[in-house]
This record gives structure tokens, C-alpha cells and sequence, in this order.
């Protein structure tokens, strides 16, 4: 059997994962590396749709959702560590508010 022939459905007919709502969601996960099995359970499907649907994709497409994937791992990455250095720099509001509350407890 041929990779053409192994790949064909019905003519006129989706596969399944191209039909659903979250098809750009399951393409994304499934760029992100993510297992095609918590992939499946999250939506809903079947892993081995979801297999031939990454599969069926051209290469360059697979390819730049990778590229896209990466980048935003590392914004996200990135996102997380600016977060970390404010929460250092400055403590949450609700701390500032009980040591007020303090302040003004021992004041009276």
C-alpha cells in the first residue's frame, strides 16, 4: 500500500479531526508535542484520529505549527519568569493590605 492510497477517505467526506469544532486547537497540542493521548482524552476523539489527521497534514504546514509552538513556549517562558521577578519586587496586594491592617492594629 502506498502512503497516497493509506491516507485517502471517502470522497467528499472530512476526517473526523478536520470536522471538529477545536481542529486548530488539536493541531496546536499536537505541535506543542503534547501526547496524542491526553490530546484525545481532552477532546474528545480517538488517538488514532487524531494520529492520521497530524500524519495527513503537509509537512511545511506540521512544520511551521512547530515553529509557532516553540515560540510560544518561550514567550510563555519568558512571561513566567517576569512574573516571578515582580512577585519578588513587589508582594501581592492582599499581603499589603493585612500588614496595613497590622500597622494600623498596633497604632491604636
Amino acid at each position: 500500500m502506498s502512503p497516497d492510497t493509506a491516507t485517502r477517505v471517502k470522497p467528499g467526506r472530512k476526517p473526523s479531526i478536520a470536522r471538529h469544532p477545536a481542529c486548530v486547537e488539536i493541531e496546536f497540542a499536537c505541535a506543542r508535542g503534547i501526547s496524542l493521548r491526553r490530546v484525545a482524552e481532552q477532546f474528545g476523539v480517538s488517538r488514532a484520529s487524531i494520529n492520521r489527521h497530524w500524519h495527513a497534514l503537509p509537512a511545511d504546514h506540521r512544520a511551521r505549527l512547530v515553529g509557532l509552538a516553540t515560540e510560544l513556549d518561550r514567550y510563555e517562558a519568558r512571561i513566567r519568569e517576569v512574573y516571578a521577578a515582580l512577585a519578588v519586587m513587589a508582594p501581592p496586594i492582599h499581603r499589603l493590605r493585612n500588614i496595613g491592617a497590622v500597622e494600623h492594629a498596633h497604632a491604636a
